[in-house]
């Protein structure tokens, strides 16, 4: 293996190898501080011990540290059970959420963009989009040239991860009106834009996409009404399915509340690949900025 991908694999495992402090007692957590090497040392260490042949790291971590958020990997490890059985490849998973996200008029800032200033602020935009992802609990699924897929609720299940979709959702909105906003100093042409994001929950199947390393992606109606939410939500707005919107009322009345979602009906005309109207609620954008702003 090359330098970088030696790197990449000592830090993953040194991430996964390091204990979850956040339970400790504060005399256990300083006795650990003071007993712990740098992260630096042991990096160095597991790297020699890689090229040595001493030490395998199974290379689909590499793969999954793309995809996939520390605390998953670290389960999956502690787990013992094979990737397969732990992203439970090609069963279903009823209780995920999908969120999908817009820029809007694109095509148009592509046109008028220089291509240096648009791949800054592109790279600038994919970064921050997985930090959030990964900073609530999700997975990134893939990017699709300026729309985002992410999966929250799998493969570990927690009710607060559809609050965290939402908060997600609200703050890639945010992160987008700021990039988008430094983009356009550069750009003659004014032009209108904003995201917008659709939230469906509900079941999707995981597939293994790879040829010789687990791709891990996701298929499933839900994913194709999430689409057509987006495609039917306010600019840097939320428009969320009736099933997310009453997991998110059960779980947290006052937020539900705050965001002051309004119900509406989307005529089967406009949502593509659905048998009957669908019942969703849209979120307004000024309820998205106070969301946006709200602590985690």
């Amino acid at each position: 293996p090359d330098l970088l991908e030696l790197l990449k694999a000592a830090k993953i495992s040194t991430n996964l190898d390091e204990s979850n402090e956040e339970n400790l007692s504060p005399k256990k957590k300083k006795k650990t501080a003071d007993n712990k090497k740098s992260k630096a040392e042991s990096v160095n260490k597991l790297m020699d011990s890689i090229t040595k042949g001493e030490t395998e790291i199974p290379k689909e971590y590499l793969q999954f540290n793309r995809k996939f958020p520390l605390h998953v990997l670290k389960q999956l490890k502690k787990s013992g059970k094979s990737p397969e059985d732990f992203f439970r490849i090609g069963e279903p998973s009823r209780d995920a959420i999908i969120v999908i996200s817009d820029i809007q008029n694109f095509s148009k800032i592509v046109r008028a963009a220089y291509s240096e200033d648009l791949n800054e602020a592109m790279f600038t935009y994919y970064r921050k989009a997985q930090e959030l992802i990964f900073a609530h609990g999700g997975i990134l699924d893939k990017f699709i040239g300026d729309s985002v897929l992410a999966v929250f609720n799998y493969p570990l299940r927690d009710q607060k991860t559809y609050l965290r979709a939402v908060k997600f959702a609200s703050e890639l909105i945010l992160a987008g009106q700021q990039i988008m906003s430094s983009l356009q100093y550069n750009i003659d042409e004014k032009i209108e834009t904003g995201t917008r994001v659709g939230i469906a929950a509900g079941e999707i199947w995981t597939l293994n996409i790879g040829l010789d390393e687990i791709d891990v992606t996701f298929v499933g109606d839900k994913i194709n009404l999430a689409a057509r939410l987006e495609s039917n939500c306010l600019v840097n707005g939320i428009l969320m399915s009736n099933i997310m919107q009453r997991k998110i009322a059960e779980i947290d009345a006052d937020l539900f509340q705050m965001m002051k979602a309004e119900k509406t009906i989307l005529q089967r005309k406009d949502v593509k690949g659905q048998d009957t109207d669908i019942i969703t609620w849209q979120v307004p954008p000024d309820r998205v900025m106070a969301l946006a702003g709200q602590g985690a």
